[in-house]
C-alpha cells in the first residue's frame, strides 16, 4: 500500500504463502541464486484443458514445491473454470504452534488462475483456511 516491500521474516505464514507464489509463478532459471525454483507453467501453453492436462499441472505445481514443504500435508486441485483456464488451488496444513496462532484443522491456501492461450497467472486469493478436516 506504501510502495515499500513486506518484510515476512516475522509472519511466517505469510512467508509460506510468498513462496508458494514465488514457486508456482516461476520458471527454472528464473532467480539467479536458485535455478531449480519454478514450475515451468509456460510449457503448457496451447495444450487443451483436458483431464490429462490437468494430471500434468498438478505433478508440475508438486515438483516445484518439493523441499519447501512436507508433501504429506499439501493438497493441490486443477479445477477447469473456462475453455483456456484452470484454477489451480493448493492446499497446506500448518502445524499450529503458539507462535502461529493456528488451530488443529487450519490450513493456507493459495490459488491460482492459469490461462493456457495467454500464459497468464493470476493470484486471486491466498488465504488462511479452515479445512475441519476435509481435504482440498
Amino acid at each position: 500500500e506504501t510502495g515499500d516491500l513486506q518484510d515476512t521474516s516475522r509472519d511466517l505464514l505469510l512467508s509460506i504463502q510468498n513462496e508458494i507464489t514465488t514457486r508456482v509463478k516461476s520458471s527454472i532459471g528464473d532467480w539467479r541464486d536458485n535455478e531449480d525454483v519454478g514450475s515451468d507453467l509456460d510449457d503448457f501453453v496451447g495444450e487443451p484443458n483436458t483431464s490429462v492436462t490437468a494430471t500434468a499441472l498438478q505433478d508440475r505445481v508438486i515438483e516445484s514445491l518439493v523441499g519447501l514443504v512436507n508433501l504429506a500435508d499439501l493438497r493441490v486441485r486443477i479445477v477447469p473454470v473456462h475453455r483456456h483456464k484452470v484454477l489451480i488451488a493448493i492446499g497446506l496444513q500448518i502445524m499450529p504452534t503458539t507462535e502461529n496462532g493456528l488451530v488443529a484443522g487450519d490450513a493456507i491456501t493459495v490459488s491460482f488462475l492459469y490461462d493456457f492461450f495467454e500464459n497468464n497467472i493470476l493470484v486471486p486469493r491466498a488465504e488462511l483456511n479452515k479445512f475441519n478436516g476435509r481435504s482440498l
